[in-house]
């Protein structure tokens, strides 16, 4: 009777340290934006001189906070030693944004177009200073900036 008793109270054991074992599901998508990746990102992606003393900048500024990552353009045409800025695209580019880590500083966003509708996806590649950003097999490096420059460059649009 002894040993019964004692193989049932092994038994019980070996039952409730299984039971009590989880596997880390690797495909789970989280909700949000991860740590690494929030805050402002700054893009120089184009420039041409036209002629002299004509030539213009393009800039992308991405934005990743709560869910939603927004895009801003900014091409700034300069002529004669003045500026001027254009803006495009304030609004946001994906709604709804969910992310899965997939190792090695990757993240897959998927999320809602904020324009047309419909699901995408992008991955991102991030550093402490840096992010790759790959859209649709276009890739963009980005470079972190802090708030307070991310609203002094696109300031006509805070006024």
């Amino acid at each position: 009777m002894k040993l019964n008793t004692g193989l049932i109270a092994l038994a019980a054991v070996d039952v409730v340290s299984f039971a009590g074992t989880q596997v880390a599901d690797a495909a789970t998508w989280h909700k949000g934006i991860p740590k690494s990746v929030k805050g402002y990102w700054k893009a120089h992606t184009g420039g041409k001189k036209i002629k002299s003393g004509y030539y213009y900048n393009n800039y992308v500024y991405t934005s990743f906070s709560g869910t939603t990552i927004s895009t801003m353009l900014k091409a700034v045409t300069h002529q004669n030693g003045k500026n001027f800025p254009q803006f495009d695209s304030g609004s946001p580019f994906f709604y709804h944004v969910k992310y899965h880590y997939l190792g090695n500083h990757v993240y897959k966003f998927k999320g809602t177009y904020a324009l047309g509708g419909g699901t995408g996806t992008m991955t991102v590649k991030v550093s402490k200073h840096k992010l790759l950003m790959n859209d649709n097999h276009q890739k963009t490096l980005l470079t972190k900036i802090s708030h307070a420059t991310y609203k002094k460059e696109l300031y006509p649009l805070f006024k």
